[in-house]
């Protein structure tokens, strides 16, 4: 498509179906339960087990099983959060600044990337397809990592080699072609796959009663990185190699701060602030286990 317009909305009209098919989309259980909207949350499990083809009778799942669960939790019935509270919470407070970095940095760096290519002299529709190829196989390795490695290592780890290729980038001789296309590559395909791990990180770091809300947030903060990546650029004008020091700098940053962050990986997402607290005190995974107990009348739906 030649004409911009044109493409702008064959790439946007798409989104129109969202709203289409939110309609059709459950909301959580858990939320449910945490709002105190029982009778919604029994209907959803019993349609979760069906679909599962786990036939339950009514003694195995009506309200008087969920609420005593929440009552052997210590969880109100009807539980709230707001966004001060990712501020006013200790145990939120400095995850929700590193997420706040990170966020910025993953949009920043992406997008500050994709308007720079004209840079690297070389064909940039094939650039375009390199990265639209690498994209999926990038995904499935990064969901495999975080299966054994855990979410925070593989996070700070694609960090970090994101760093290192665009330091390399803005070191390499304007001649070598080749290398400083493959520089680039490496580098957007390791910042576009954080993404999803610090998505997945992010939604299990967050009580169930304030996890939308801190997402929502979150892609807010990310696209003042995108707002920002434009301007980074024009900033070629004063110092050439500025934009790729920007990217690398702010992935070395984000990568050695992602360590901080407490590790998900096999342990049971809070539900709410006292889970949370309670949580952060546990430094072994046989109490995470332990809590997990409580559970089994909800994991016969699985």
């Amino acid at each position: 498509m030649q004409d911009w317009h044109h493409l702008q909305l064959a790439t946007t009209s798409i989104h129109f179906l969202f709203f289409i098919t939110a309609c059709f989309h459950p909301e959580s259980a858990r939320w449910l339960l945490l709002q105190g909207r029982h009778e919604e949350a029994l209907k959803l499990l019993k349609r979760v087990a069906r679909i599962n083809g786990k036939h339950l009778t009514e003694a195995d799942l009506n309200i008087h099983v969920l609420t005593k669960e929440m009552e052997e939790k210590n969880i109100p019935s009807d539980n709230s959060a707001s966004l001060l509270d990712l501020i006013r919470v200790k145990e939120l407070r400095k995850q929700t600044i590193i997420l706040s970095i990170s966020w910025f940095t993953i949009l920043f760096c992406y997008y500050g990337i994709a308007l720079n290519l004209e840079v690297i002299k070389v064909n940039i529709f094939l650039l375009l397809v390199i990265f639209g190829v690498l994209d999926l196989p990038m995904l499935l390795a990064s969901m495999a990592m975080m299966s054994y490695f855990g979410r925070r290592i593989v996070l700070s780890g694609l960090f970090l080699l994101s760093s290192c290729a665009f330091f390399a980038l803005t070191l390499t001789p304007a001649d070598h072609l080749v290398v400083r296309a493959a520089f680039a590559v490496i580098g957007r395909m390791a910042i576009a796959t954080s993404y999803n791990a610090n998505m997945l990180l992010t939604g299990e770091l967050y009580p169930t009663v304030v996890r939308q809300n801190s997402l929502g947030m979150m892609s807010m903060i990310a696209q003042v990185g995108t707002l920002m990546a434009p301007l980074i650029i024009l900033s070629r004008d004063m110092y050439l190699f500025l934009p790729e020091l920007s990217f690398a700098l702010l992935s070395m940053i984000s990568g050695l701060l992602a360590l901080l962050l407490p590790e998900t990986f096999k342990t049971i997402p809070p539900d709410t602030m006292e889970d949370l607290i309670r949580q952060r005190k546990r430094h072994n995974t046989h109490e995470y286990q332990e809590e997990s107990d409580g559970h089994e009348s909800l994991r016969a739906l699985r």
